[in-house]
């Protein structure tokens, strides 16, 4: 009808104006941003009680070098703008893009250029602290049965974690040995499995229901999100597949093969717990999920018994895992758990971060680590929720609160009071879901902007700001 086509016409135009006032308001966060960091203003670089360091690298060869870099991320938007689908070549360009910035960023730290401050980081005994350890305890008999009375002899990161890094540094040692090469192969396959992220967010953005381009333009952010980049090698880096993993097996555990993937999910969990068990705050939106799951049901009692069950056969196996190491090693994770929030609770005070001031800065720490224009994005989708061809609108409200939501849980609860840009890095998929679902609204030349814009304040970052 002629004034239903009119409507829609004048609807699309008014959504046409509010694109360019939401795409001119990242352009303006971009260039308030790069000139409050060219000029290392205060705050910018964290709050008083804990700031990452200024610098200043030079312009050369560092600009051209990470443009270069990032040709690979460029060929993967032109692959996926010509098919109109994900491929496995689009995601592998991705990938090879997000692995290229952080080695070039790495290197040009050092003049010449030089890889070198891989092993450095890994072999500083501040900085991580794991391979430290690993070289301190490598002949230790009985290591993992001891291992809950020997946090006071284990430098800071080791003394709050379980021995998974530790153990991961300790293979490559006896493989190569205590030397430069161990360390450097270590590192550097941190820095590959970083690269994990970037189908890991698409896995979890598809298991959500986001069609196939929210999808890719939530990975692509994802691959240039400054903290997965700059904050290299860390196994923070790894954290962010490890959680859309954990996420998206528990989804398809109720909508696909409920066996199969909660046995997965339990071995996701098991090592979660071997590694970091700060990750299980995200069980916040698992919470979530499920309960939006059973209340949509049309038999809410099948939905809530199949859910249980499936939440049984996980923890089934986190038990049958750490039965089993307990009958090889005898370690002990409920006596870890105990000794380590002892450490804890000694240590947190010493590091004067009270909530009162956490609780504000923390979230502006997040920011800092995707870039600010990532949570712009992420604002914008929640109050523009209206469905697209490719975002149904049954899935678009809600997963966007539910992922913001659990990112600013992290600094409400005051669990992690720490580095935020840092150790928040495996809840930055979140905003990448719901930024994701914005951006694909936008015309292709205001997303190849915004791309532009945060790969620019990523190297802006890298160039006036030292992480390690």
């Amino acid at each position: 009808m002629p004034g239903a086509a009119l409507l829609s016409r004048l609807i699309s135009k008014l959504s046409w104006i509010d694109a360019k006032w939401r795409f001119g308001f990242v352009v303006i966060v971009t260039i308030v941003m790069t000139v409050l960091i060219q000029l290392h203003v205060k705050r910018v670089n964290g709050p008083s009680y804990w700031k990452w360091s200024w610098r200043r690298l030079d312009y050369l060869p560092l600009y051209p070098a990470m443009l270069l870099s990032a040709v690979p991320f460029g060929l993967a938007q032109l692959h996926f703008l010509r098919l109109k689908q994900i491929t496995t070549r689009s995601v592998v360009f991705l990938m090879m893009g997000t692995w290229f910035l952080q080695l070039v960023a790495s290197g040009l730290q050092q003049t010449p250029f030089s890889l070198e401050r891989v092993w450095k980081i890994v072999e500083h005994p501040l900085v991580t602290s794991y391979y430290t350890d690993a070289v301190g305890f490598l002949n230790r008999p009985n290591l993992l049965a001891d291992y809950p009375n020997l946090l006071s002899q284990l430098h800071i990161h080791s003394q709050t974690k379980p021995p998974g890094q530790i153990l991961y540094f300790m293979f490559f040692i006896r493989l190569l040995g205590v030397n430069q090469a161990a360390s450097f192969t270590g590192g550097i396959l941190i820095t590959l499995l970083a690269t994990l992220a970037i189908p890991g967010v698409l896995i979890l953005s598809r298991a959500l229901g986001l069609g196939q381009k929210s999808a890719f333009t939530a990975a692509s952010l994802m691959a240039l999100c400054p903290s997965l980049i700059l904050f290299s090698p860390a196994f923070d880096q790894v954290y962010p597949a490890v959680i859309c993993l954990l996420i998206a097996f528990w989804i398809f555990s109720f909508k696909k093969n409920p066996i199969l993937f909660s046995i997965g999910l339990g071995l996701i969990l098991s090592l979660i717990l071997l590694f970091s068990p700060v990750l299980l705050i995200s069980g916040a939106i698992i919470a979530a999920l499920g309960l939006t799951w059973i209340l949509e049901g049309g038999d809410r009692r099948h939905q809530l018994l199949t859910l249980v069950g499936n939440a049984a056969i996980a923890f089934g196996v986190v038990l049958f895992f750490y039965l089993f190491l307990w009958i090889l090693t005898r370690y002990n994770p409920i006596e870890l758990f105990r000794n380590e929030s002892i450490v804890q609770a000694a240590i947190q005070p010493r590091l004067n971060r009270p909530y009162s001031q956490t609780v504000k800065y923390d979230p502006l720490d997040i920011a800092l680590g995707t870039g600010w224009i990532v949570v712009a994005l992420a604002i914008f989708s929640l109050i523009h929720f209206h469905s697209t061809n490719d975002q149904p609108s049954g899935v678009s409200f809600y997963i966007r609160a539910f992922c913001i939501g659990q990112v600013a849980l992290l600094p409400l609860s005051g669990i992690l009071r720490a580095e935020n840009a840092r150790v928040a890095m495996f809840l930055m998929p979140f905003l990448m879901v719901p930024a994701g679902i914005e951006l694909s609204k936008w015309p292709a030349k205001y997303q190849a902007i915004t791309y532009f814009c945060l790969w620019f304040l990523m190297v802006n970052i890298c160039q006036n700001m030292l992480f390690f």
